[in-house]
């Protein structure tokens, strides 16, 4: 466990993808996803952090509310050069 929690810690380093701690007008979870801060090229672990995301966005859902979606939101602004 230790190890997975090293990796996530390495490949949020730069925010590339987080869950918001803003929700929409709807109340559903946003998704964050800035390719340009793209920071390694460990293609596995950069799909565990997406993963582990995915799986924080949903347990953000109130389903007692009768949110059952979330929105995911892709950044492809380029960086300034």
């Amino acid at each position: 466990m230790l190890f997975f929690c090293s990796v996530i810690a390495e490949e949020s380093r730069t925010g590339k993808n987080y869950v918001s701690k803003q929700k929409d007008k709807l109340g559903r979870p946003i998704l964050y996803m800035k390719p340009r801060y793209e920071n390694t090229k460990n293609y596995p672990d950069q799909v565990k952090l997406l993963v582990h995301n995915m799986e924080r966005t949903i347990e953000h859902m109130d389903a007692a509310r009768g949110v059952q979606q979330w929105v995911w939101i892709i950044d492809y602004k380029v960086c300034a050069a």
